[in-house]
């Protein structure tokens, strides 16, 4: 009774979140040293693990393709020939011959999932490579590695792009997200990978609603460049910001969390 009962329940959503050059040492969950480094505050990734699993034995490529590679076909990079960043066209990209985690998803349609990728891509050049070759039926936001600014900087929504984009892309990626997510209703499991630009550079202080710690930063390239350390912590205490309003759009009770 008890399978019976497990194998019919209504499948749940997942919410996959990755940081873009965020590295363990940055955060107080895996720096033992945290008494005495210099760590960002992140109450909301904080309070994540606290209610969750911590991994304590994970691995990652230290770039940015190929991590994204392996993640979305569970294929090591000499396999996939993703072995360093895609720079453009000529560079080595993910190919629609890989069957990446949305392609598995419409092959068991049965599930009812529905999916959505939103921030940066950087596995192939060509605005509709998020659906040619991912396999995502939705998309949003950046296709590149690094973005000009993130104030200015070009957003894709499937196959479009729009240049000159000024809307914050730590903010605008979770008003996509949460805007998507609350559309999906109750009827139906939803998928959605959002995946922050930040830490990634260009390294710059966000708006200060979001990073409280480190207002008085004056964000001049001179400073930027004497101490890039504190701004690179106030876009990381920016990102966890934003996925609290994240989480908070979320059915926490129904939906699995991945960071």
């Amino acid at each position: 009774g008890l399978w019976a009962a497990d194998s019919t329940a209504a499948q749940r959503n997942i919410l996959l979140i990755i940081a873009d050059d965020y590295g363990a040492d940055s955060s107080s969950l895996y720096n033992s040293t945290s008494a005495v480094a210099s760590l960002p505050p992140t109450p909301n990734i904080t309070a994540l693990a606290q209610s969750g699993v911590v991994f304590r034995n994970a691995y990652a490529n230290p770039v940015c393709s190929p991590t994204r590679a392996c993640l979305i076909t569970g294929r090591h990079s000499f396999r996939t020939g993703v072995g360093d960043a895609v720079t453009g066209p000529a560079s080595p990209s993910l190919t629609s011959a890989e069957f990446t985690l949305p392609e598995a998803f419409a092959a068991n349609a049965g599930l009812g999932y529905q999916l959505a990728q939103f921030g940066k891509w950087h596995l192939a050049s060509g605005p509709n490579t998020p659906a040619t070759i991912g396999g995502w039926p939705h998309f949003s936001a950046s296709l590149i590695g690094a973005l000009a600014s993130y104030t200015n900087w070009t957003k894709t929504v499937n196959g479009v792009n729009t240049t000159g984009y000024t809307n914050y892309a730590t903010t605008d990626l979770v008003d996509d997200a949460v805007a998507w997510i609350q559309a999906r209703g109750t009827q139906q499991p939803w998928f959605a990978w959002v995946a922050f630009n930040a830490g990634h550079t260009p390294l710059h202080k966000p708006p200060s609603a979001l990073c409280p710690h480190y207002t008085s930063l004056p964000g001049t390239t001179a400073d930027i460049n004497a101490r890039p350390r504190l701004y690179f912590e106030a876009m990381i205490e920016a990102m966890d910001t934003e996925m609290g309003r994240l989480l908070a759009a979320v059915d926490r009770a129904n939906t699995h969390v991945i960071f």
